[in-house]
């Protein structure tokens, strides 16, 4: 019925499975891992009765641990099993994977990210497609004034002002100062109010946080050509912004 009886089993097994060496002695291996299916038993026996080497994995749900099972055949109705621990190794993999597509300080997705989504969107184009460009205004001048801990609480908080409107998933960092949002969820005059929204709360008192273009196109020809249609229109915003600024100074000084 594809099931095994133990034979015998070592320490490291029973560590393993969180119980002695005598309890695992009476039971059969299936009921060593308390939750999952099953099926991986039958591979194994009929790797054993194929004389044939054979590598499983396996997750047991009740410890939420995850095995590499390596069978080997050892004679007639007998099959070696050599269990390895892979969850450390699982769970390190998943974290450098993390590391690797999110921006640490803001926790948003990243440049690699970024370049994955181009990818994907190119291979399956969207229907219809909002982009946002936001630039940080200043942020070199704030952290050679005040310190970087200054320019990251900019960051911070232009983070937060964009999660109010959009998903995380939505969210870029794709550089010191620069921020993406890409949303294929919204039709255009949701996305158009979300981000007008947006740079309403980009001003703080005189000044205005991070310039911002934005664009939504129905079945865009595009994707890169939407993106820098949306820069150049933040480059506008910026200079706008920094052509109020000058001229409020100077009047301020006469």
């Amino acid at each position: 019925q594809g099931l095994f009886s133990l034979r015998y089993a070592n320490g490291a097994m029973a560590r393993l499975v969180g119980v002695s060496r005598q309890e695992m002695s009476k039971d059969e291996i299936a009921s060593l891992f308390t939750s999952g299916p099953t099926d991986w038993l039958e591979q194994l026996r009929q790797a054993a009765l194929g004389q044939e080497e054979t590598i499983l994995h396996l997750h047991d749900l009740s410890t939420g641990k995850l095995f590499q099972v390596i069978g080997f055949p050892c004679g007639e109705e007998l099959c070696g099993c050599l269990f390895v621990d892979e969850s450390s190794l699982v769970q390190a993999q998943e974290t450098l994977t993390y590391l690797s597509e999110h921006d640490l300080l803001t926790g948003i997705n990243n440049r690699n990210s970024y370049f994955s989504r181009v990818e994907e969107i190119a291979k399956h184009p969207r229907k219809y497609l909002g982009i946002g460009f936001l630039d940080i205004n200043a942020l070199k001048s704030i952290n050679d004034t005040h310190g970087p801990q200054a320019g990251d609480q900019v960051i911070l908080f232009l983070v937060r002002q964009l999660k109010r409107y959009f998903p995380m998933e939505s969210l870029y960092r794709i550089s010191g100062d620069e921020f993406l949002i890409i949303d294929d969820n919204d039709e255009r005059r949701i996305f158009l109010d979300k981000m007008q929204g947006l740079h309403e709360d980009l001003w703080q008192g005189n000044h205005f946080i991070a310039s911002c273009g934005f664009i939504w196109e129905e079945e865009p020809r595009s994707f890169l050509t939407l993106i820098n249609k949306a820069e150049e229109l933040m480059r506008m915003d910026k200079s706008t912004y920094y052509i109020k600024t000058d001229a409020t100074e100077t009047a301020g000084s006469t």
